[in-house]
């Protein structure tokens, strides 16, 4: 219904204007809560020290995820008048001192494929001041991790990614070893439909193979539909990622770009090694089909024209 609605009455340009209003909202609410210990309803930071504005850890996850659509906004409203791409420093910062290692990588990941589009559209940024914002990006960084102890070991622990040793390996991800090796185990004995959505956490004693520890959810977007809706799980999802990376290239081909933005972000939401919220939780779910939805209206109404 309300594809059809957009299709008929919408604008793309209306639906980025206010999708970068409530980023930008988003952005200072958590930058003033990096600067004052507490955001605009008076909540504190994750922990006391991680940024989590008004969604808890969820908000840098959201904010790398909808990146797409902000350097898009970036683009399409900025001027030399209004030299708006600016704000792509305080909103990297927040990412940063959100502390979610997921959320950095879905913004390396962002920042490649906004890139491809640029490239696509054949906008020619300014090799200096490309260069510059990458330099201070960089410092903002640097100066980042040498000030906040928190931040500079959630980096370091990163290193264990390559050691070859177990116990370093899970250090890095966060204690998700168990969770991962788990969910191969159910998959393995329920190769076909997996143990039922939402059932990891009643079967992980099951298959937990000694660990005492409670554990909700894989942790890894490919492993739980593995285990949870086995091989047509996994062939859905696969099919769910080549569909919208397919309508993306005919989308850049036919030189209509509008959509691909929202495309971007609902591969980021959707991506296979997304490894905080569940898949099959109600947050991500709705944030997925939301983004969808939004996707293939706007597609629509540019295919239309």
């Amino acid at each position: 219904l309300w594809i059809g609605a957009f299709v008929r009455n919408g604008t793309d340009r209306a639906l980025l204007a206010g999708a970068f209003a409530i980023l930008s909202f988003w952005s200072a609410d958590a930058l003033f809560q990096l600067v004052t210990g507490a955001n605009f309803f008076g909540q504190e930071a994750f922990g006391g020290e991680r940024l989590s504005g008004m969604m808890g850890p969820r908000l840098t996850v959201v904010l790398a995820t909808m990146s797409p659509i902000f350097f898009h906004a970036l683009l399409r409203f900025g001027s030399r008048r209004r030299p708006l791409w600016l704000l792509v420093f305080p909103y990297v910062l927040i990412i940063l001192y959100g502390g979610s290692r997921i959320a950095w990588m879905l913004l390396v990941l962002s920042v490649l494929l906004y890139g491809a589009l640029l490239w696509a559209m054949q906008v020619r940024l300014a090799l200096r001041k490309a260069v510059a914002a990458m330099a201070v990006v960089l410092v903002i960084t640097l100066l980042a991790l040498t000030q906040t102890d928190w931040l500079q070991r959630r980096v370091v622990q990163l290193g264990g990614l390559f050691s070859g040793d177990y116990e370093l390996v899970n250090i890095a991800v966060s204690n998700r070893l168990p969770h991962w090796e788990a969910a191969a185990r159910m998959y393995a004995e329920n190769p076909i439909n997996g143990i039922g959505v939402r059932n990891y956490k009643f079967s992980y004693p099951e298959y937990a193979d000694g660990d005492p520890v409670f554990r909700g959810q894989p942790h890894l977007f490919v492993l739980e539909v593995a285990a949870e809706t086995g091989t047509i799980g996994l062939v859905g999802f696969a099919l769910f990622l080549a569909l919208i990376g397919a309508l993306l290239l005919r989308l850049v081909r036919a030189r209509r770009y509008e959509a691909v933005p929202w495309g971007i972000a609902l591969l980021l939401a959707a991506f296979p090694l997304s490894a905080t919220l569940s898949l099959y939780a109600h947050f991500m779910s709705a944030m997925i089909w939301y983004l969808a939805m939004v996707f293939f209206a706007v597609a629509a109404r540019e295919s239309q024209r």
